[in-house]
């Protein structure tokens, strides 16, 4: 995003990262396994934030 901020947020793992506007932001994740989960967006972000969603695959 270049204008709010956002809240990357996993609750299986218990991990929820800010997401600043302008910056690259990492995140480690304990994923031992072939499966797949949710992201969601933990910050209101705007009138689309019920949407901002994103499926991880580890293969």
């Amino acid at each position: 995003s270049i204008d709010v901020t956002h809240a990357v947020k996993n609750p299986g793992f218990g991990i929820m990262e800010d997401v600043q506007p302008g910056q690259i932001t990492y995140l480690w994740m304990p994923a031992v396994e072939d499966t797949s989960f949710l992201m969601l967006c933990a910050e209101y972000c705007g009138d689309n934030h019920a949407y901002m969603t994103a499926q991880i695959l580890v293969e």
